[in-house]
């Protein structure tokens, strides 16, 4: 009878907690099958964001300025391509890597017509000088082996952001050619400056330089997919596309894109708004000796398995 009556009592008490937990809300609804989770589900399973550049980096910048004689192109309707000529980008990436790294940032346009073009670049300039870079004008992105401020250095990352020729070609297929030339002539040249891991020995280390790289930066869609940047890249017959990521402006803060003929109020837009509101994408380019990693080999392990199948 004792023991019945404790058997009874500790179910009482069980139901008592139940009524006392809280129930979850009726019209919850379950996470859809092929649907993204939201709220703090969605912040739980994002990845953490990489930075891809490193301290001990040295960096050439190169489009940094552009071509005295562009204009607006009434086909793309000037879709605001255009490389951050102000130097704002190698100033807020010099910031970012606290001046530790080596950066030179190259233009093409003459110093006097940067002036011109863009109000707000002394400012850039003095900072990146301050923090230990180098900048340099009259910079030819196709030749830069030629160069001679530039002959018998390397560099560890060669980046070009939103490159394009500017030429104001309405002619579609012909501005698309031109492109794809443009970046043909820079990956065949780039790679010579290049590290590479059988480089001799940088002075008072004993570790060979990282495989070099070469990272091009574009917005996804068109007509920038048309430029197909991988085949670029093949036809070099030297370089392989690694990897690519999403680039993310945000990740360098004072970084203002600017369009190839400068700033000017009420047609430039600020807040990185033309580079924000599309999805840009940056690919990193590597010598084939380097090895073949990322995407590349990803689809040359699936195409010699289509081969098998087949």
């Amino acid at each position: 009878m004792v023991k019945k009556q404790k058997l009874k009592k500790a179910f009482t008490k069980h139901v008592d907690h139940l009524k006392k937990v809280k129930k979850p809300p009726t019209n919850a609804k379950a996470p859809q099958p092929g649907k993204s989770p939201k709220g703090n589900a969605a912040r739980k399973i994002t990845p953490r964001i990489q930075f891809p550049y490193t301290e001990s980096d040295v960096i050439l910048l190169v489009g940094e300025g552009t071509k005295p004689d562009t204009r607006l192109d009434p086909v793309y309707q000037c879709i605001d391509l255009l490389p951050p000529g102000n130097f704002s980008f190698a100033h807020a990436l010099s910031e970012k890597l606290h001046g530790a790294a080596t950066i030179i940032a190259t233009a093409y346009d003459s110093e006097e017509t940067a002036r011109e073009k863009y109000p707000d670049i002394d400012d850039h300039l003095s900072a990146i000088t301050e923090l230990g870079g180098e900048t340099l004008f009259e910079v030819d992105a196709t030749t830069l082996h030629k160069n001679k401020r530039l002959k018998n250095k390397k560099f560890t990352k060669i980046v070009f952001n939103f490159p394009h020729v500017g030429a104001g070609i309405k002619d579609q297929d012909r501005n698309i050619l031109t492109n794809q030339s443009l970046l043909l002539s820079f990956l065949s040249t780039s790679h010579i400056l290049l590290t590479s891991p059988t480089d001799p020995l940088p002075s008072k280390s004993h570790t060979p330089p990282p495989p070099g790289q070469i990272h091009i930066t574009v917005k996804e869609g068109e007509p920038y997919d048309s430029w197909n940047i991988r085949a670029q890249a093949k036809a070099t017959d030297v370089l392989i596309c690694s990897t690519s990521f999403q680039f993310i402006p945000s990740l360098y803060p004072g970084y203002e894109h600017r369009r190839t003929i400068g700033f000017a109020d009420g047609v430039s837009k600020g807040d990185n708004e033309d580079i924000n509101k599309r999805s840009c994408r940056t690919y990193v380019f590597v010598r084939k000796e380097d090895g073949e990693v990322g995407e590349e080999k990803k689809k040359r392990k699936k195409d010699d398995s289509d081969s098998e199948d087949n």
